[in-house]
């Protein structure tokens, strides 16, 4: 029997010969091939049967793709590169070639071994198709499934290998075909993958790659695959449901992915197969970041936007990369160096060195630096002339000060840690040097005596210059807030600034009368004999003058000059403001006073405003405005009402300044919560146990009732503070006291713990502190003693606060610490004692001096850290003091 294939005008229809396999496959292997025997270019080579010169540059655009040829060199014999070299040396397909190199640096030479080989053979899965099929062909996906791994079709084919090594292994010869047979694998392409494997392990041990012995992660397996299928690459595309690949393709996943169902965002495919449209086969899921190492010769990078990142401290751009047109870095911020160095360094030295938008308040060059540019300002200010120094100039100056590996504030700071050492002043600049190219040729001596504020207290009052003899302010103005005009004395102001004062002294020794004045004659140079004598924070300056006279033969008192004849520039000029506002201004400060300062107490103190009240037990008062205003005598006056306590009741009352306010409300809103507390019975008596009672016995409180009522005055304190503060109007008051009734009774258990803490630390420090005998360490014993009554006294827990009182507990702790070593450490510990204690006299004559400010009652803390730091370093200091940081804080505070 014959069967008949095609009739004979057909037969002759077809060509003679088969098509040449250099004519109709890949020629990657044959160009890798030619170049590692150095035969040129495959396009000028005389082949017997030439390919198309097309299929020879698809071959190349291949090797370059994977790295195995050096596009600068074509046809040279530096045409190969080393990867391209040990390529050459496996006869595989190209792209499976560099699987198994790439292996070898991730460590998983083993594992692909096996999926190479299974990817160079056909698929030994037999699927049957076509009629009558299909109850085989879905026991035959029913028998696949065993082995085929979810995640990634790759490793199915190690799950497969693992399957077909056991069965050989358990099996005859015979045995094994039929498994194959029944499981629909096909026996013939399991051998071939089986003799592919093992001359492939022959060629990667002559090579000297290691084979791993424990399994390799999957990752790492997916990152050596992905390094020979860059270009068959994709990223899913959610709105047209299609996978974006290289080149521009679109494809979807083949119906025998075990990834079909779940669309990973990044894919590579072992091949893209064209039907009724282009399908991935055998694919896996990838992390776009593992291109970036595998494609880093093939990725084209753009970068845009640059722009100075303050919180990094460098110059930042836009990156983006693409590859073969697929983006697989769409849009990050990287640093500007990587890419344009020059440009970088331009915006570090604009950003931070001149605009100053850096953390670099710890270096000296940079306070000295706008100390210059200040003094320049002030220097234009004062002289009413344009002396500026633009960007520029500074760009510049530093440009020549700065070495150009300098591109960010980490360059920076490692080249200036070293550079400094020798040259500490190497970027400090001159006024001379920014004016150089200006028309000013003048100096700066005598700048810091223009001081722009004048210190008063615990706060400073503005200072303003002007330079027209024909106006009313010619010379100083201070500007005195209306909230506390009627405190100021116009006295120390008649001293000027300093700049001033030498002429000053000079215009009031020539209002002296000719008799008087004639032994002082000349008056410049007395002047300048007289000028150190004077102390501005000593007796008037008028009572200072008439006894330096005296000295120098001239019967005169103070009433003798007359200071109303001076010029109008040494004499101050007042300002009013009130919330920046200009309210009234004046040479004679008591003028001031009489219009305004005792309108505004008149009508504080009369409680004519229709605001204040008394006798409440709740909240009466509406929406209570933080500030109120009056007219009287032209004059526009605040006053600032607040909710104050009355004992047993509240009221509303109005202030003169927002400082007292703040204090009152204060004070008021906790006397009216504890008005509106619930009953705390129920809270008070599991408190005082009888170990409680005790410690209270032995603390300064009159009794546990008294101990009791400042835990519950700190428990409202800490509620008001989490609410943001006192309420100024109904709804939120009532809000307040719902948070109070929800939250007392926890807040006041969790306080009454901490405080009867304290007061066990501290009674059991006092009993210790009653058995020292030794004469030489009872002043230690006192300053323990001093210490301990300033942190726990009547009254201790509210003024210290919720949260400072487990600090109270650590101090005490750290005098316990310090008591017991005190006998072996007698000699340091008093050397550490003084130092102490002559901060804490600084800090007391402050305080008496300008009141509980802000800075003084955290610095008071700072000192109690300072004991522990000295003392007690087992302990732990809370935050990082030393005598010399409290030492510059109080000169801070004193200069201020």
């Amino acid at each position: 029997m014959a069967i008949r294939l095609y009739d004979e005008p057909g037969f002759l229809d077809r060509p003679e010969f088969t098509e040449p396999e250099v004519q109709r496959t890949n020629l990657a292997s044959v160009v890798l091939r030619m170049a590692s025997l150095g035969l040129g270019d495959a396009e000028s080579f005389p082949f017997v049967d030439p390919p198309e010169a097309r299929a020879i540059r698809d071959g190349v655009t291949l090797l370059k793709e994977l790295d195995a040829i050096d596009p600068r060199h074509v046809g040279t014999g530096q045409w190969l590169t080393e990867l391209g070299a040990e390529l050459a040396a496996i006869p595989a397909d190209p792209k499976l070639a560099r699987m198994l190199l790439e292996a070898q640096d991730h460590g998983c030479v083993t594992e692909v071994a096996i999926i190479v080989a299974g990817l160079s053979v056909q698929d030994p899965r037999i699927r049957p198709t076509g009629v009558g099929s299909g109850a085989a062909a879905e026991r035959a996906a029913q028998l696949h499934a065993r082995y085929t791994d979810q995640n990634s079709d790759f490793m199915s084919w190690l799950q497969l290998w693992g399957h077909i090594k056991a069965e050989r292994n358990e099996r005859s010869g015979n045995g094994f075909r039929t498994m194959c047979r029944n499981e629909y694998l096909h026996f013939l392409r399991i051998r071939e993958w089986v003799d592919v494997h093992r001359q492939l392990c022959d060629i990667a041990t002559d090579l000297g790659l290691r084979f791993n012995q424990e399994p390799a992660a999957p990752d790492a397996i997916h990152q050596a695959l992905l390094s020979g299928l860059l270009a068959q690459v994709g990223c899913y595309d959610s709105e047209k449901q299609v996978y974006r690949g290289t080149r521009n393709a679109r494809f979807v996943l083949a119906g025998g992915s075990a990834l079909k169902k779940r669309t990973p965002t990044w894919i590579m495919a072992a091949e893209l197969v064209e039907t009724n449209q282009l399908r991935a086969r055998m694919v896996a899921p990838v992390n776009p970041q593992w291109l970036e190492r595998s494609a880093s010769h093939l990725l084209r990078w753009e970068h845009s936007d640059p722009w100075w990142n303050e919180d990094r401290g460098a110059a930042m751009c836009d990156e983006r990369a693409s590859l073969y047109g697929l983006p697989v870095i769409p849009n990050r911020q990287v640093n500007l160096h990587r890419v344009d160095p020059i440009l970088a360094r331009e915006l570090f030295i604009r950003h931070a060195l001149v605009e100053n938008r850096w953390d670099g308040s710890r270096h000296a060059f940079v306070a000295h630096n706008q100390t210059v540019l200040a003094q320049i300002e002030a220097l234009s200010d004062r002289l009413r002339r344009d002396i500026s120094v633009d960007e520029h100039t500074l760009e510049k100056a530093f440009d020549h000060r700065i070495p150009e590996h300098v591109v960010s504030v980490r360059h920076f700071t490692t080249w200036w840690k070293s550079h400094s050492r020798d040259h500490p002043d190497a970027l400090n600049l001159s006024v001379e040097e920014l004016l150089r190219g200006s028309d000013f040729r003048g100096g700066v001596d005598g700048l810091d005596g223009y001081p722009d504020e004048w210190p008063w207290g615990d706060r400073t009052f503005r200072v303003d210059y002007t330079f027209d003899p024909a106006a009313p302010d010619d010379g100083i103005t201070i500007e005195v807030p209306l909230d506390v005009v009627a405190c100021v004395e116009e006295a120390p102001f008649r001293w000027l600034v300093p700049a001033l004062r030498k002429e000053l002294v000079v215009g009031l020794l020539r209002t002296l009368p000719k008799t008087a004045r004639r032994p002082l004659v000349p008056i410049p140079e007395t002047a300048e004999e007289i000028l150190p004598t004077l102390d501005p924070t000593g007796a008037p300056l008028l009572d200072q003058l008439a006894t330096a006279t005296n000295q120098r033969g001239s019967e005169t008192t103070a009433r003798a000059f007359r200071p109303n004849d001076l010029a109008t520039h040494l004499r101050p000029h007042f300002r009013i403001v009130d919330q920046g506002d200009v309210l009234a201004e004046d040479d004679d400060l008591g003028v001031l006073k009489r219009h305004l300062v005792e309108q505004a107490r008149a009508i504080v103190d009369e409680g004519g405003h229709p605001l204040e009240s008394t006798g409440a037990t709740a909240w009466t008062f509406g929406t209570l405005p933080t500030r109120v205003t009056a007219e009287g005598l032209g004059q526009t006056v605040a006053s600032y009402p607040a909710v104050v306590d009355e004992g047993a009741t509240v009221g509303v009352r109005l202030f003169a300044s927002a400082e007292e306010q703040t204090d009152e409300m204060w004070l008021g809103t906790r006397r009216l919560l504890s008005l509106q507390r619930p009953p705390l019975g129920n809270v008070l008596r599991p408190i005082l146990s009888d170990d409680v009672k005790f410690a209270i016995i032995r603390s300064p409180y009159d009794g546990p009732q008294a101990w009791f009522e400042d835990c519950v005055s700190a428990a409202l304190d800490q509620i008001i503070i989490d609410a943001g503060g006192p309420a100024w109007n109904e709804p939120d008051h009532a809000a307040l006291v719902t948070r109070m009734h929800d939250e007392l009774p926890g807040q006041i258990r969790a306080i009454a713990w901490t405080a009867t803490e304290v007061l066990d630390t501290s009674a059991d420090l006092t009993r210790r502190l009653d058995r020292v005998e030794a004469e030489a360490l009872l002043p230690a014993v006192a300053d323990l003693t001093a210490q301990r009554d300033q942190l726990v006294y009547d009254g201790f827990i509210a003024a210290v606060g919720a949260d400072r009182l487990a600090d109270i507990t650590r101090y005490l702790q750290a005098s316990h610490f310090r008591l017991e070593r005190l006998t072996d450490t007698a000699a340091k510990d008093r050397d550490r004692m003084r130092s102490v204690q002559a901060l804490e006299a600084e800090h007391a004559a402050l305080m008496d001096e300008r009141g509980p400010t802000l800075d003084l009652e955290e610095l008071a803390w700072d000192l109690q850290e300072l004991r522990v730091s000295l003392f007690a370093q087992s302990v732990g200091a809370r935050r990082q003091v030393s005598v010399k940081r409290i030492r510059s804080a109080l000169e801070a505070i004193r200069r201020s």
